[in-house]
């Protein structure tokens, strides 16, 4: 009977919250969500990079039977890692640099280009990621 009590009385005076309140909540709620995106790119970019080039980098080629072949921990091609490197509105990064592989394979991830790889494209497939 208490219960019912209670629940009705939530029910006819609702918890108040206040818009600085709201944001506060939504504010946390935005920070756990970048937060578990974050992690979750981290995990697909590891896994795309041990596929590509199993994590190696220096003198790492592939597609080299292609007019366009790709280099690097990330395997991209030169075209693709300057095209990101312009849509991301990133500066000063070199095609052959591991860090900034790195980092332009991870903004691509976070922007729905990861199809670009074929690794995310079988690991996709596969379900594993």
């Amino acid at each position: 009977m208490f219960y019912i009590l209670i629940f009705y009385i939530l029910l006819v005076f609702p918890l108040q919250v206040s818009n600085a309140e709201k944001i506060l909540i939504y504010s946390d709620y935005k920070k756990d969500i970048e937060i578990i995106n974050k992690q979750k790119i981290e995990k697909i970019s590891k896994k795309v990079i041990q596929c590509e080039s199993e994590g190696k980098h220096d003198g790492v080629w592939g597609d080299k039977n292609y007019p366009y072949p790709a280099y690097g921990i990330a395997q991209m091609q030169k075209r693709t890692f300057y095209w990101l490197m312009d849509i991301s509105g990133k500066k000063n990064m070199k095609w052959k640099n591991k860090d900034d592989q790195i980092k332009l394979l991870k903004w691509a991830l976070e922007n729905g280009q990861g199809e670009l790889w074929s690794c995310y494209r079988i690991l996709v497939r596969k379900g594993e990621i």
